[in-house]
């Protein structure tokens, strides 16, 4: 459900094959502020930083289970949008 809802986003969701989807936002502070900026929206989505990622690529760890109802992966699809960590073509 998560790559339908971002699937015309480009792909920075750095090509994911499992239930994590990592998120590549660049500075270590554009991350902690987007991580911020999402749990005041409700939703937990951690900043992965250096020393975890190489200096320059820190992302957000999205995890989507099999227990998210699908209204609620495409209002995350929405807030990463909104908050300027996804651009999808159709928001």
């Amino acid at each position: 459900a998560f790559e339908a809802a971002i699937g015309s986003a480009p792909r920075q969701a750095c090509g994911w094959r499992s239930p994590i989807v990592p998120i590549e936002v660049g500075s270590e502070a554009a991350a902690l502020e987007a991580a911020a900026r999402l749990q005041r929206s409700g939703f937990f989505v951690p900043a992965i930083r250096p020393p975890t990622v190489p200096e320059g690529t820190s992302r957000l760890r999205v995890v989507v289970t099999a227990g998210h109802e699908e209204e609620e992966v495409a209002e995350l699809a929405r807030a990463l949008s909104e908050s300027g960590v996804l651009r999808l073509r159709d928001a």
